[in-house]
């Protein structure tokens, strides 16, 4: 693979290597939502753009207990992640005109690709007709066109 200079990522390496404390794990305050690019708050869980998308309009669904399974959330938790979810495959595809969506939630740690294996989280990604081009398969680089803070503000209107 070359190397792609990405600046930005260096705030998020040197965080999740020296953080002490969970980075998905919010306060109860909506003050720094924006801030946060949450977009949405529920009783069990929220919604925030993915700082290091795959594509545009990546979103992650959040549950504000901090857990590594599934299992290990109340049952009104795992219903109100369903519904959050159907309120993003909702909004995506009405707001940013996504062509389809992938849902995943990576259980069972660093094997199963989570970058934060210790807070589950669903990963909620828009795709489009054509977001597969020559970069990833020439020089392992994937574009992402459209810029963070314009996806937050259209989201957040969306819900």
């Amino acid at each position: 693979m070359k190397n792609l200079y990405a600046p930005w990522r260096s705030n998020y390496i040197r965080l999740t290597e020296t953080q002490k404390t969970c980075p998905l794990c919010l306060e109860e305050s909506a003050e720094l939502d924006e801030k946060n690019y949450v977009i949405k708050r529920y009783t069990h869980c929220y919604i925030m753009l993915n700082l290091y998308p795959y594509n545009a309009g990546h979103v992650m669904i959040v549950p504000f207990a901090h857990c590594d399974k599934l299992a290990h959330l109340s049952p009104q938790a795992r219903a109100e992640i369903a519904q959050a979810a159907s309120e993003c495959e909702t909004a995506l595809l009405q707001t940013l005109k996504a062509d389809g969506i992938n849902m995943g939630l990576n259980i069972g740690g660093k094997a199963a690709g989570g970058t934060i294996p210790e807070h589950l989280h669903m990963h909620v990604l828009p795709r489009f007709h054509g977001d597969t081009n020559f970069l990833p398969l020439l020089s392992d680089t994937k574009q992402i066109s459209l810029n963070l803070v314009e996806v937050y503000k259209r989201l957040k209107d969306s819900f």
